[in-house]
């Protein structure tokens, strides 16, 4: 991305409500806001001549859809409270949804010019239930991400059975989710059963105990000291998916250094 060397930075829509959104990406004026104490920029701001991704973009007001469509087309935007002022923005914007873009038009979900915007460079991710062999590399990444402040290091045997067995119908978000909230709870360091989220839980719940069976000891593995392992297709429905290599080439329709 040697075109946009400015910061990358995030947003996560689904965890602010609509008026925080808006401060986020837009930044606000002094006095632009009951409590406001001063001027704040905001992400479309802060990324100058870089990328901003928004995750979520769905679970942005359509008004604040329209607002980031305009900020990023014409490159400068106002912030609230100083709405006749333009500021200058560069930013290049990467946004996500768990719903392909027709399905978020036919719901009203977005912007129609937005969509349009996001339609001409999009790439379909299949979901985590079809990419199981993501799984285990990104519990260990999210494990390193959320456990380290907590001295959390891994999953008890039980805990990493059950997760590779659940449906994950949040994908990524989810299973980041649920990492980070059991590290939070994890009294030692690993992650049992006990830490993981109330979905989980409930489908630990309804997990055939033919489902999960002793695993082959490891080596090194203490005596007596169990494994458990899906003994089942990870999903009824889904076959098991080999990881497939993939190259990125010139040729490639997406990339993220082509804008």
């Amino acid at each position: 991305c040697g075109q946009h060397p400015g910061s990358f930075l995030y947003l996560r829509c689904g965890s602010l409500d609509p008026a925080s959104l808006e401060r986020e990406l837009f930044g606000c004026a002094r006095n632009g806001h009951p409590g406001a104490e001063g001027d704040t920029l905001g992400l479309v701001h802060l990324t100058a001549e870089g990328t901003l991704f928004v995750e979520g973009v769905d679970a942005l007001p359509l008004d604040v859809q329209g607002r980031l469509l305009e900020a990023v087309e014409n490159g400068s935007t106002s912030r609230p409270g100083a709405m006749r002022r333009k500021e200058r923005c560069t930013t290049r914007l990467i946004a996500s949804s768990h719903l392909q873009i027709p399905e978020l038009a036919r719901n009203g979900l977005i912007h129609e010019g937005l969509a349009r915007y996001l339609a001409s460079d999009s790439l379909v991710l299949p979901p985590l239930r079809e990419r199981l062999e993501d799984i285990d590399p990104l519990i260990e990444h999210f494990l390193q991400r959320f456990g380290t402040a907590k001295a959390v290091t891994g999953l008890e045997p039980e805990a990493l059975a059950v997760m590779r067995l659940y449906e994950w119908p949040g994908n990524v978000a989810e299973l980041a989710d649920c990492i980070e909230r059991a590290c939070e709870h994890a009294a030692g360091d690993k992650v049992g059963t006990q830490h993981l989220t109330r979905p989980l839980r409930t489908f630990m719940d309804e997990v055939p105990g033919s489902a999960l069976v002793d695993a082959e000891p490891s080596e090194g593995a203490a005596p007596g000291e169990r494994t458990l392992v899906p003994a089942l297709p990870p999903r009824a429905g889904f076959a098991r998916r080999e990881p497939r290599p993939w190259d990125i080439c010139d040729s490639d329709p997406v990339t993220l250094g082509t804008y």
